[in-house]
């Protein structure tokens, strides 16, 4: 199966490949298949991760910890960071919860920063160092 997986993606082994990770299975599973491939197929790879400032310290831990073992094999790995947290938005800017007829946090917490960092002017971190430790 990853051999099969593999065939497909050496039709873009030329070309600079830019990874959105969020820290789900399946943004997981992407990456390290990106990853391990472009390791044995000489592809240049950049990780992106779009911070949306409400994951719980689990969950927090564990992207940050993925994203500092990337960026330690020297990938390049850029997190962008947006203008408000979701709580501040919700509870501040008085937006009601996201449903189907209102998906403001992907558009307000994905997509413009990723159309930002595209423009040169997103607010972004880039990670180089293990993560160390719980956020306070």
């Amino acid at each position: 199966m990853i051999s099969k997986v593999y065939d497909r993606l050496r039709v873009a082994a030329g070309l600079p490949w830019f990874v959105a990770y969020s820290g789900g299975k399946d943004s997981t599973a992407v990456l390290d298949l990106a990853y391990r491939f472009g390791r044995d197929s000489r592809v240049e790879l950049a990780v992106l991760h779009n911070e949306e400032l409400l994951k719980p310290p689990p969950v927090f831990e564990w992207v940050y910890r993925v994203l500092a073992d990337v960026a330690m094999s020297g990938v390049r790995v850029v997190v962008t960071i947006p203008k408000d947290d979701y709580l501040a938005v919700v509870f501040e800017k008085r937006y009601s919860p996201p449903g189907p007829a209102f998906m403001w946090c992907s558009a307000r917490m994905k997509e413009r920063p990723t159309a930002k960092l595209a423009r040169g002017d997103a607010v972004v971190a880039e990670v180089r160092a293990p993560y160390g430790g719980a956020r306070s």
